[in-house]
């Protein structure tokens, strides 16, 4: 049920977004969409790799976005 409430409000969201906003206004939402995506990746990552450089992940992954 969590997954259904958040599709039903993200995807209007992220249509509103691909064909309303302006190019630069895309990039930035798009990077902050990707940084949440990095951050969750590492928390659900850093209990079983504690010494990995996952902290690197918050800064390449907006720049390859």
């Amino acid at each position: 049920m969590k997954r259904l409430l958040t599709a039903a409000v993200g995807v209007p969201i992220v249509l509103a977004a691909v064909f309303l906003l302006p190019t630069a206004w895309f990039f930035l939402f798009m990077a902050v969409v990707l940084e949440g995506a990095a951050f969750e990746y590492v928390t659900i990552v850093r209990p079983r790799a504690p010494h990995a450089p996952l902290a690197l992940l918050f800064v390449l992954v907006p720049l390859l976005g």
